[in-house]
């Protein structure tokens, strides 16, 4: 026993050094990958520190140089080492006296005087080869000397191109400049710029022995001799000379230098061509916009007016009606329920052909209509607004229906005087107005339908606006002629494109073109167009005379057309009752509306037939319909049991 404990000893012992020395190799190992990891943490972010430094030496690289203006103060700060240099020791004798005096220009790290010579030198810098340059230097800044090198080839690569294409160019130019001679040579090297002679105008001087001489012009025009220039023959050998002896003053570099300088001015000229259409578009936009606030601004201020005169309105009318006591309103209340009853009864009587103005009965109603008219005028104009230039419906101020005066209601016998003159002005008859006012719309001024209809006559804006523009009269003016001369010329237009055709006339007033044409029939349009004939056929009956030239008459087969034959047939020889026109409700009368009503009961009789047979064949043309879906349903039923059968 104590033998095998010794040794379940002595293994366990050897096992626990053998994990010991694995742990601690393990240890080893992690604080290895530990480094590791640490250093290559370190060498990212110097990696990531060197890239941001490149970046940003490329961008300082790239960045255009541009003319800065400096002060004297700003001068005697650099002269003093600036602020990185400890504290200067400076004279203050030699300090400028004002430190904000601008004394000179810089571009990049040159200074100038001169703004012209500042800018001049930017220009260069700003080349494609300068800014490669600095690029170069960029990269060795940062050290990169690799993609220095490369840079420096593509730089040279690219002078060696330039340099070949300023050679081409320059080569050209003076070939051009020999075909005319020494005249061509001078203005080329006047115009190039470049060379000893640049600056210089150059003309050549004949001097009398067969030989040429270049000479300068001065500002005053003296010509004077060029150094250096010996003078040429008078011929082509002397031009070939004179190209040659050019061709050799001129170096490549010159030559190199003119195109870049006219690559600049072109970049230049480019770039303010640019700039200019830029600020004319934003101009024009600029335009645009201010013109859109204006109309908009414009829109508003009309609203408002529009608001302001409403409410001015609104209050005169609150003022107006509360100064009115209120046993006034109760008289004028109680005319008003009176004359309206009066108006209706007359209405009534005029449909029905049995009113007769001149009968002691037709002058006893319209005198005391007139009666309770100027007794609520009467009463009212006391408290009425002083302001008289707004409408005048009941013509309380004015005494009547003047010109922006318009009577409201429709049943108003005023309408009766301004229809028969805007009839005779339009050439149709007065009862067709009266008509479409009485029995067609019937609609006061100040009602609007619920397609925005307004007036007496009913008008929807778009129709207003159309026969305001064609004929020049505003169905929705405050003046009653003018609104019945709207009317008329509408009537007037719709009955010449239906050939006289007065039923189709009132459909199309009422429904429009498709209307006239009969293409969308309504049950409003059927019975305006029924209201519209039959008061037509009344009023005619009443007056049967001829109105201004055009005879009413009525379709043929229409009870108006037979009451109209009847009115026009012999009459019998009246008798002393029916000749007195004292009597209201004479025999000739009855006897005339009796054969009225009997005319109108059969065409009602004729029509209710129509209509019957109408029905009776749309239900015929109905049934054969669903007897012929029936016989093809039967027909593709057996069709398809025999298919089956056969398989």
């Amino acid at each position: 026993m104590a033998a095998g404990g010794w040794g379940y000893a002595l293994a366990a012992a050897v096992n626990g050094g053998l994990r010991g020395m694995e742990m601690a190799k393990g240890w080893e190992r992690q604080e290895e990958d530990d480094a590791f990891r640490k250093e290559e943490r370190a060498q990212k972010r110097q990696d990531w520190n060197d890239l941001a430094a490149e970046r940003q030496a490329l961008k300082e690289a790239a960045q255009p140089v541009a003319v800065q203006q400096y002060t004297a103060g700003q001068q005697a700060v650099d002269a003093a080492g600036g602020a990185d240099a400890g504290p200067p020791q400076i004279d203050m004798a030699q300090l400028p006296a004002n430190p904000a005096e601008t004394v000179g220009w810089k571009a990049g790290r040159q200074s100038f005087t001169d703004q012209a010579a500042a800018q001049k030198a930017a220009d260069s810098m700003n080349t494609p080869v300068a800014m490669m340059e600095r690029t170069r230097d960029a990269y060795l800044k940062v050290g990169k000397p690799e993609k220095a090198m490369a840079v420096s080839t593509q730089l040279l690569q690219q002078q060696e191109a330039d340099q070949r294409q300023s050679d081409r160019q320059w080569r050209n130019d003076l070939g051009r400049a020999m075909q005319t001679g020494h005249e061509g040579l001078a203005k080329l090297v006047s115009a190039s710029g470049i060379g000893p002679m640049a600056g210089m105008t150059v003309k050549p001087v004949d001097n009398g022995d067969g030989t040429v001489s270049y000479m300068a012009v001065g500002k005053d025009g003296t010509t004077s001799a060029i150094p250096g220039i010996p003078p040429f023959k008078n011929d082509q050998d002397g031009v070939t000379q004179a190209a040659f002896m050019l061709d050799r003053t001129i170096t490549p570099e010159h030559r190199y230098s003119a195109m870049v300088q006219d690559r600049q001015h072109k970049q230049a000229q480019s770039n303010a061509d640019r700039m200019y259409d830029l600020q004319l578009s934003q101009d024009r936009r600029a335009t645009r916009a201010e013109d859109r606030a204006e109309h908009a601004q414009g829109r508003q201020d009309r609203l408002a007016d529009m608001q302001l005169e409403e409410a001015g309105i609104r209050l005169e009318g609150l003022k107006s009606d509360a100064k009115v006591p209120s046993a006034i309103k109760l008289q004028v209340q109680t005319a008003q329920e009176e004359l309206k009853t009066l108006n209706t009864a007359i209405v009534k009587a005029q449909a029905e052909g049995t009113f007769q103005p001149d009968s002691p009965q037709g002058k006893e109603l319209l005198d005391r209509r007139k009666a309770l008219s100027n007794e609520i005028r009467t009463a009212l104009f006391p408290y009425s607004t002083k302001d008289k230039s707004g409408g005048d419906p009941a013509g309380w101020r004015s005494g009547g229906t003047e010109k922006g005066s318009a009577p409201n209601s429709y049943k108003d016998a005023a309408w009766d005087g301004h229809e028969a003159e805007a009839a005779k002005a339009a050439g149709i008859p007065s009862e067709v107005l009266r008509s479409v006012r009485v029995n067609g719309e019937r609609s006061n001024g100040d009602q609007v339908s619920p397609k925005g209809a307004k007036g007496v006559y009913q008008f929807i804006p778009a129709t207003r606006d159309a026969v305001l523009k064609k004929y020049g009269y505003d169905a929705y003016s405050s003046d009653p002629k003018e609104q019945t001369m709207a009317a008329a010329m509408l009537l007037k237009e719709i009955n010449g494109r239906n050939g006289g055709d007065w039923g189709k006339t009132f459909a199309g007033y009422n429904g429009g073109i498709s209307g006239e044409k009969g293409t969308n029939p309504t049950t409003e349009n059927r019975e305006y167009v029924q209201r519209t004939m039959s008061g037509l056929g009344a009023i005619a009956a009443n007056r049967m005379v001829p109105m201004y030239g055009n005879t009413l008459e009525a379709p043929p087969g229409t009870a108006v057309r037979a009451a109209q034959q009847a009115s026009a047939a012999p009459a019998p020889v009246a008798s002393a009752q029916a000749s007195d026109p004292n009597n209201f409700y004479n025999s000739s009368r009855t006897k005339q509306r009796n054969e009225e009503r009997k005319a109108r009961e059969e065409a009602e009789e004729k029509g209710k037939a129509a209509q019957k047979a109408v029905a009776e064949a749309q239900e015929a043309q109905k049934k054969a319909v669903q007897e012929a879906r029936r016989q093809a349903e039967n027909h593709r039923v057996a069709e398809n049991a025999a298919s089956m059968w056969q398989r």
